[in-house]
């Protein structure tokens, strides 16, 4: 005999290929195998690409809905306290480098000319803010809400800011500024261009698994622009050069911030470097960014590997 009585609405989490049903009059908590190839979404990577740059799949910047499934916002943006811990390393590694830095007066003030500095400070925030969801996780927004909080906004800008920075900072110092035999390979550069990187990847895609979106990619594209903008100003426009190690040798090019851009001898060299940064490096980094994202073992780019929440309503 069938029973007609419609089932009650079920909260369903979705973490890792593992469902938990949650019965809104129960306190029980039950297993079950996950449903997911009707509402796994887009398969493959060209096709996720093309998907969620279109309005339906993912109607605005903060969208938490992927078709039928709703980012676990408490889950993707607050980590446990356990799964956080070298948070605590990171930031008081980065605080006593910082007030290192800022304790020499004579060269305080340009501590923020470098791109590594911005990404070391971003990523810093990043890490203090993932800290604090891990201790007052941000609210999940109510059924059918698309709505986060503006917490949960900066918390989510912020995670992509800093992966973008500490791997692009990363892959130009190692590519142009690395010199085999000349630069002296110390801890703190290695830190800095390359620790504190796979710290920022590991902590929102692994820990925390937030969803990265291709809508955000112009945002970074601005932030780059922005500090290329500042880099031609600087030799183009002021005598500042570098106080931490110019020698006042207008025969030698300690005076810039990096080696590889230099308007005055390679102009046509250092734009195209520029541009290539612009317009080639950063939306591949932001790409590869949301691909971890959306990937799941072993060649899938469905997004089972993020966290969901989603209302079933039971049929007849």
């Amino acid at each position: 005999m069938i029973d007609d009585k419609p089932q009650s609405d079920a909260a369903v989490v979705v973490d890792s290929h593992v469902s938990k049903v949650v019965d809104p009059e129960s306190d029980l908590d039950l297993e079950s195998t996950p449903q997911l190839e009707e509402d796994a979404g887009p398969g493959s990577c060209r096709t996720r690409c093309c998907t969620e740059w279109g309005s339906a799949y993912y109607p605005g910047w903060f969208s938490i809905h992927e078709g039928q499934k709703t980012v676990d916002v408490p889950a993707s943006f607050g980590p446990t306290l356990v799964g956080s811990g070298h948070q605590y390393l990171f930031l008081w590694f980065d605080l006593l480098r910082v007030a290192s830095k800022v304790s020499h007066s004579d060269t305080a003030a340009f501590f923020l000319a470098y791109l590594t500095h911005w990404g070391m400070i971003i990523a810093s925030l990043y890490f203090l803010m993932s800290f604090i969801n891990s201790i007052m996780p941000p609210k999940q927004p109510s059924n059918h809400s698309d709505s986060v909080s503006l917490w949960v906004k900066i918390s989510w800008i912020m995670f992509e800011v800093a992966a973008n920075l500490t791997f692009l900072v990363t892959l130009m110092w190692w590519s142009f500024q690395y010199k085999p035999g000349d630069t002296e390979v110390t801890f703190e550069r290695v830190y800095m261009h390359g620790v504190v990187m796979v710290f920022v990847w590991v902590e929102g895609l692994v820990i925390n698994r937030t969803p990265v979106r291709l809508k955000h990619l112009p945002l970074y594209m601005l932030i780059a622009g922005i500090y290329e903008a500042w880099l031609v100003i600087h030799q183009l426009a002021t005598d500042i050069g570098d106080p931490t190690r110019s020698d006042n040798d207008p025969t030698t090019d300690d005076d810039l911030l990096y080696t590889a851009i230099n308007f005055e001898d390679t102009p046509v060299h250092s734009s195209i470097l520029m541009a290539m940064v612009l317009f080639l490096f950063v939306p591949l980094v932001h790409c590869l960014l949301w691909a971890a994202s959306v990937w799941s073992c072993p060649c899938s780019y469905s997004g089972l590997n993020r966290r969901y929440i989603s209302v079933n309503s039971g049929s007849d």
